[in-house]
């Protein structure tokens, strides 16, 4: 059975609800059950600091009653026996002046075991006269009296913290002991209030969540539907399909994507009925001449020359180039065709290519102009490099118009050399150069028959090229004829 699949407008749905869900617990958990002791962990590092900050300006007397003051403290300073030489006094840290001498160096022998300084949290229970700890040593007075704050926060025990530092003096000046006392109050009528704020905004946020959750993921969601149906007429080929949105950033790329790829979608689709149109043109002609000149052959007396028959073979070798041609280009972008590297001379083989010319030459008037100062060596593969050098040559001849000249230059260039084939025919639109090297495009779309060659032989270079990993280009402009090249790494 097919699992179904939710729609991204629910995914968005369930996403942002489970996320306001998430953000409302972490605020119960926080405000209500962690509370109590995030507001103590905080009270005691900043009794901490306090300590510290006293302790760094134990002299000036003035600045430690405002640190007091303001952290409502009880601050004690002692001798080393005990007898206190100093005291500020705030009433929620009052129960610090019930030390005896006695108890406070019974701490500060603590504080000398703990690295000079003594910690402890006391707990005051309901209606206790004792000061209850967790540790045996020290004990605080018996006669302390009980806050206030019990009876206003439902009588819950509050907890009292002694902080002690003893403070090293110089040669000159004796150990000086710190005691600083304070008071934790309990949280429970805050926690409370906080409760029924927090029933009272789940709610609320609970029922916004969802109506912008649902508002939220249609707004997201309908767009990409209608990309999707879109993108369905695409996919049944109606190439003029457009993909219309006005939404986000992102949505609008993809439907701007989408639209450039239905354009090239619908060029391929038209160059390749060009190309099945032109290469059955091009299969049917010497097909034509091939089946003509046989039957005359057969049938006429006196037509069983050496020029029919050569005809005949000419127009086979033509078939065979032009299905050579389009096998070479399909392995070529199957990756199919391996390089075989060598090194040879790109010179000798220019020179080898232009003697195959040499029929155009003496029969149809071409001309080929090779420019050459010295015989450059190169690495890659011979065979398919001088594919490349002949097909730039046989599209110069198909193109050249009615000057029929063709240059050949091999400029070298520090490490590089670098082979340019002009022709001074009609050359190309700038708007069409983009596209020469495709596999079915073809700049005159009124099809003729090529002098040599098939006609698709740029394709086979851009992938010979790229294979080996060369640059190459072309410098046209209309009515002054066209320069391919490429460049190569000189072996020395």
């Amino acid at each position: 059975m097919k699992r179904k699949i939710l729609g991204i407008k629910w995914h968005l749905f369930l996403w942002l609800a489970v996320f306001v869900i998430v953000i409302i617990a972490l605020l119960w958990v926080f405000q209500i059950v962690f509370l109590d002791d995030f507001y103590k962990f905080i009270k005691i590092n900043e009794i901490k600091a306090a300590t510290s900050d006293i302790a760094e300006s134990i002299d000036d007397k003035s600045n430690v009653e405002n640190i007091a003051k303001n952290n409502d403290l009880f601050v004690m300073i002692c001798d080393e026996n005990g007898q206190s030489n100093y005291i500020v006094n705030n009433a929620t840290g009052e129960f610090g002046k019930r030390f005896t001498a006695e108890d406070i160096k019974s701490m500060a022998s603590k504080a000398v075991e703990n690295g000079g300084v003594f910690f402890e949290c006391f707990e005051i229970g309901q209606g206790s006269p004792e000061l209850h700890s967790s540790r045996k040593e020290p004990q605080p007075p018996v006669n302390m009296p009980e806050p206030d704050d019990n009876k206003k926060d439902g009588n819950k025990s509050n907890k009292s913290i002694i902080y002690l530092k003893i403070i090293k003096g110089t040669s000159s000046t004796e150990d000086v002991i710190l005691l600083v006392t304070s008071r934790i109050t309990p949280v429970d009528v805050t926690v409370k209030t906080l409760k029924i704020q927090l029933i009272c905004v789940t709610v609320i946020l609970l029922t916004v969540a969802v109506f912008l959750a649902f508002l939220i993921s249609k707004k997201i969601s309908n767009p990409i539907v209608k990309i999707n149906e879109c993108a369905k007429e695409l996919a049944r080929a109606n190439y003029d399909v457009e993909f219309k949105t006005r939404s986000y950033k992102e949505i609008e790329e993809l439907a701007n994507t989408l639209n450039y790829a239905a354009g090239e979608l619908n060029k391929t689709e038209t160059l390749r009925r060009e190309l099945i149109a032109n290469v059955s043109h091009d299969l049917r002609t010497p097909l034509t001449l091939i089946a003509g000149y046989g039957e005359a052959i057969r049938d006429l007396p006196g037509e069983n020359t050496k020029e029919n028959i050569q005809i005949i073979i000419d127009e086979s070798h033509r078939l065979t180039t032009l299905v050579n041609d389009m096998l070479d280009l399909s392995k070529l972008q199957s990756d199919a065709e391996y390089l075989n590297k060598e090194q040879f001379s790109v010179t000798e083989v220019i020179s080898d290519i232009l003697k195959r010319f040499s029929k155009l030459t003496a029969e149809d008037g071409f001309i080929f102009n090779f420019d050459a100062d010295c015989d450059v060596f190169v690495e890659g593969d011979k065979i398919k490099l001088s594919q490349v050098i002949y097909n730039f040559l046989t599209n110069a001849v198909n193109y050249s118009g009615t000057s029929k000249e063709v240059y050949i230059r091999q400029k070298v260039e520090n490490e590089n050399v670098r082979i340019e084939v002009e022709d001074k025919g009609e050359g190309i639109n700038e708007k069409e150069i983009p596209y020469i090297w495709d596999r079915y495009y073809k700049s005159d779309k009124t099809h003729k028959r090529a002098v040599v060659g098939t006609g698709i032989g740029l394709s086979i270079v851009k992938k010979i090229l790229e294979k080996h990993g060369l640059r190459y280009g072309v410098l046209s402009e209309v009515g002054k004829g066209s320069i391919f090249w490429f460049e190569m790494k000189i072996v020395k």
